[in-house]
């Protein structure tokens, strides 16, 4: 089935309230069946030991604010390369590959050349944007990095269908800050988590590095998710370029209450040389990019579902 665009808009607070009677032992909705629950989704193309994509910072003044960019680099690259392997032709001047920069992708070595600015940080949608279609269609805060003018644009001769992104959160955590509990909070998540990867889409995600007031935002990407026989997501697959290793990691998730009494979805990451404590991230928002369409039924191969 071809995944309905006014299934991917932004989940508001409304829709949450709606939805925080859905715990996760209902039955599935939306015609969806019990086969589909108790399994593991990924983006198309990806699965544990391919597909996926991980560009590091190297520790510079210029990519120590650039996850967003870094988040968007490695979904257009991703997107690419199911185009490309489709028999398509990416259009002339396009980047494309390892290229020969510093850091082994030709999508972010010319992104983090296309802005100013880079330690004021910036948003994933942004660097989506300014990718596929060029600076003239983004509105950006004053107070993020810019990309200088007439750069961009490398996919925007492509269909737009082909290359549907989300220019504003799919889902963020006003859609389970007020569930009723934290069960019921990781049910919204995890329905919206699963409508989405069954698509084959793939997802860039802003994270907070502390739960509660303080910490950190960060971007990750964001390949797949595991759920349970009751449809609860329970683990996630990421790549993170703030941790300096070629790896997709594999993740636990739970839901939590914070200081203020709010629901949040957390993430469980294990010690490791980066995190040599693990760590305990609270997940924020989600972006996505769509794979291309392909053949004559408007359908991406991963609609095929």
């Amino acid at each position: 089935m071809k995944f309905k665009k006014r299934q991917l808009r932004l989940i508001s607070a409304a829709a949450a309230i709606l939805l925080s009677g859905c715990t996760k032992n209902e039955p599935p909705e939306d015609g969806d069946s019990g086969e589909e629950l108790n399994k593991t989704l990924f983006a198309a193309g990806v699965r544990t030991d391919k597909g996926w994509k991980d560009t590091d910072k190297r520790g510079l003044p210029e990519d120590i604010m650039a996850c967003w960019l870094i988040t968007a680099s490695n979904m257009i690259e991703w997107w690419q390369d199911l185009y490309t392997g489709s028999g398509h032709v990416l259009p002339e001047g396009t980047p494309y590959g390892k290229g020969e920069g510093l850091y082994g992708s030709a999508v972010f070595d010319t992104a983090i050349r296309s802005f100013s600015a880079l330690e004021r940080g910036g948003n994933i949608s942004t660097g989506l944007a300014w990718y596929i279609e060029g600076t003239e269609v983004i509105s950006i805060s004053d107070n993020h990095s810019q990309p200088f003018p007439g750069t961009g644009r490398f996919l925007r001769s492509i269909p737009a269908e082909s290359r549907e992104y989300s220019k504003r959160p799919y889902l963020d955590y006003s859609a389970w800050e007020n569930a009723d509990s934290e069960t019921d909070a990781l049910a919204v998540f995890s329905k919206f988590l699963a409508r989405i990867l069954e698509t084959g889409a793939v997802l860039g995600m802003d994270i907070k590095t502390h739960v509660g007031q303080g910490g950190t935002l960060h971007a990750i990407t964001l390949w797949g998710a595991e759920f349970d026989a009751t449809g609860t997501a329970i683990r996630l697959y990421v790549t993170d370029s703030d941790d300096h290793e070629h790896r997709l990691v594999e993740t636990p998730i739970r839901p939590d209450t914070d200081i203020c009494k709010s629901r949040v979805i957390t993430m469980e990451l294990s010690p490791s040389d980066a995190y040599p404590d693990g760590a305990t991230w609270e997940i924020l928002r989600l972006f996505y990019l769509q794979g291309p369409d392909m053949d004559a039924s408007g359908r991406s191969p991963q609609h095929h579902l």
